[in-house]
């Protein structure tokens, strides 16, 4: 029986170089902000007239979201990046029925 030529080692050489690269390669990874919260706005009377949203850690954006009553809908506040002072305020200008927050 012959022995085997030049192009099956090649062949064998480049399958196993492709098995051991795939194996190598990762996804990247994707961050967003964490230890986030978000709360009502208030009026001088008390009542709900917005969201306020802070994130001090992580990476990526957030941004504070108001559910507004008086016919504006959804009021959305700027993006902003996590940090020690860092907030979003999305105000209704009248009566705010929920509040979230929305990261990027």
């Amino acid at each position: 029986m012959k022995a085997p030529g030049r192009t099956a080692k090649r062949i064998a050489l480049v399958c196993a170089t492709a098995g051991t690269l795939s194996v190598g390669v990762a996804a990247p990874a994707f961050a967003l902000p964490t230890s986030c919260s978000v709360i009502y706005t208030k009026d001088a009377q008390g009542d709900n007239i917005g969201a306020f949203a802070s994130c001090s850690d992580g990476q990526g954006e957030f941004r504070a979201v108001a559910h507004c009553d008086n016919g504006d809908g959804i009021v959305y506040g700027p993006w902003k990046k996590p940090g020690w002072f860092a907030f979003s305020v999305a105000n209704c200008g009248y009566y705010a029925v929920g509040k979230s927050i929305q990261l990027r």
